[in-house]
């Protein structure tokens, strides 16, 4: 059974200890991470050809950086990332974090990803802060629904245009659609969430903070909505994320609060497609995007490949 969380967490990333330097640049880590410690997300992502969601590689900086410093660590912005290669089943990803502190107690860190077959995974650039220092929402109440209007598409609509399966399924609704260029779907955070099922008794409510690495699945989702409504691809394709810059964590979100992600599409060129967007709920802002790069790719490429049988020598 796993120990209480002190906060919201998708999943526990590290099993060995952590390699830790001072250098002059700034404090370096190295984390090596076995990719089916995400299992369960995994067969949801995607179900028949699971890969390590990128958000989750995200979450393990955080993890390392947050074990290196003794702190429990949210992010706050993440100024450019790039996803080179799909992490498999039977990877072992090896993570290398160069930590700077700042004078507002928010940690910069650039943070390379390396597959066991030496190839690049991932380049990142993110700015994190301690649980403490989040900004603690003000109260409101829901915005109404329109009155008379339901859902453009409602839950199992969107189920059957995405691959995703719970419990990396996070979307609800799509709320409106304008062809070909944007897209507004909804999420509802409820505290029956997975990562909420290991909080220890009497959290406060800064620990019940949703994880970004989930809040930028679920926009990611939408965009992967706003993907197949639009025709951007071949339906038996799949729009992965291979970039990101700009995105910034506005203010927290908890359990009650409705998401609304409004994405739009900036550019397309191929298989190629360049998103913005906020996320907002209760009239608050959550989620800003800057840029979202989208590279669509066929599912059977995604798939592992097995080297075909030797025939026995004698030819039978």
């Amino acid at each position: 059974m796993a120990a209480p969380s002190p906060a919201a967490r998708v999943f526990d990333a590290q099993d060995r200890p952590l390699q830790i330097d001072i250098t002059p640049e700034g404090t370096r880590v190295t984390m090596r991470l076995a990719v089916e410690r995400a299992a369960r997300y995994m067969a949801g992502h995607y179900p028949g050809f699971p890969i390590l969601p990128g958000v989750l590689l995200l979450d393990s900086v955080r993890q390392a950086a947050g074990r290196a410093l003794d702190a429990e660590l949210r992010l706050r912005r993440i100024d450019s990332a790039r996803f080179a290669r799909p992490l498999l089943p039977g990877d072992e990803l090896t993570l290398t974090l160069l930590m700077t502190a700042r004078a507002d107690r928010q940690t910069e860190v650039r943070a390379r990803g390396t597959r066991s077959d030496g190839r690049r995974a991932a380049d990142l650039s993110v700015t994190l802060e301690p649980v403490a220092a989040g900004v603690r929402p003000p109260p409101a109440g829901r915005a109404p629904h329109p009155a008379g209007r339901g859902p453009l598409l409602d839950h199992s609509q969107v189920r059957a245009r995405l691959r995703q399966r719970p419990p990396m399924l996070l979307l609800d609704t799509v709320q409106e659609f304008t062809p070909p260029d944007s897209l507004v779907a909804t999420k509802a955070i409820t505290g029956g969430e997975d990562c909420y099922q290991d909080m220890a008794e009497g959290s406060g409510t800064d620990a019940f903070a949703y994880p970004p690495a989930l809040l930028l699945e679920s926009f990611g989702q939408a965009v992967s909505l706003l993907w197949s409504l639009a025709e951007l691809g071949p339906a038996d394709e799949i729009p992965l994320m291979a970039g990101i810059r700009g995105l910034a964590y506005a203010a927290p979100a908890l359990p009650g609060d409705v998401l609304e992600h409004r994405v739009e599409l900036r550019h397309r060129s191929g298989g190629v497609g360049e998103f913005t967007g906020e996320t907002r709920a209760a009239g608050r802002s959550i989620l800003t995007v800057g840029s979202i790069l989208v590279v669509s790719r066929r599912a059977a490429a995604l798939l592992p490949t097995t080297p075909a049988p030797h025939p026995p020598e004698d030819g039978r």
